[in-house]
């Protein structure tokens, strides 16, 4: 405890609570879009904006049921000083602990569930062999993304982008011969002819 390192690199003291943490607005957006996906994940069919309505209220209530400021580290009691970040941590898996007992899990029963084919709707139990040819299989591709915790707006730069692109004539499209080097006419060196 006494070395130097630990002398001169002493913690900035920060005083806030663990509620104000909690309930900042990064937190509620990390939670909520973390919770998210595990409720999609699950066979979630709501929205995101009626998701969160549901996250506030869940949060109000793991709020009056525990006391969030006793939380603390171990290093606390001996350095005196307590990691936030480590708190904020423990406090929110805990909430996440409390949500799950909330949420419907994975009971999907596909002989309960609509089967779209491609021109009727049955249940699954109603499906025969022949049917089996026809299902939908298409769905929207869900993707999360949030663009201010990815570099570049969650976009490929042009100047990265540029390294991997194929330069080649696109006006041939393979169906008649070409000046391209090939396995049945190899070219060796440049043509001028075209140049001078």
């Amino acid at each position: 405890m006494n070395t130097i390192k630990n002398i001169k690199n002493l913690p900035t003291n920060i005083s806030t609570s663990n509620i104000e943490l909690f309930l900042s607005r990064n937190n509620f957006i990390k939670l909520s879009n973390d919770l998210y996906v595990t409720y999609l994940n699950n066979g979630g069919k709501i929205s995101n904006k009626d998701f969160d309505k549901i996250v506030l209220f869940l949060i109000k209530d793991f709020l009056s049921k525990n006391n969030v400021n006793e939380y603390y580290t171990v290093e606390s009691s001996a350095t005196g000083y307590n990691n936030y970040m480590e708190v904020l941590n423990y406090i929110n898996n805990d909430f996440r602990k409390y949500f799950y007992n909330y949420m419907r899990w994975n009971v999907y029963n596909p002989f309960k569930a609509d089967v779209k084919l491609i021109d009727e709707e049955k249940k699954g139990y109603e499906l025969m062999a022949k049917d089996h040819g026809q299902i939908n299989l298409w769905q929207n591709e869900y993707t999360m993304s949030s663009n201010k915790n990815y570099r570049n707006n969650n976009k490929i730069p042009f100047y990265e982008a540029a390294l991997y692109n194929r330069n080649y004539d696109k006006s041939n499209d393979g169906l008649t011969p070409s000046d391209r080097s090939s396995l049945e006419t190899p070219i060796y060196g440049y043509n001028m002819r075209d140049i001078l």
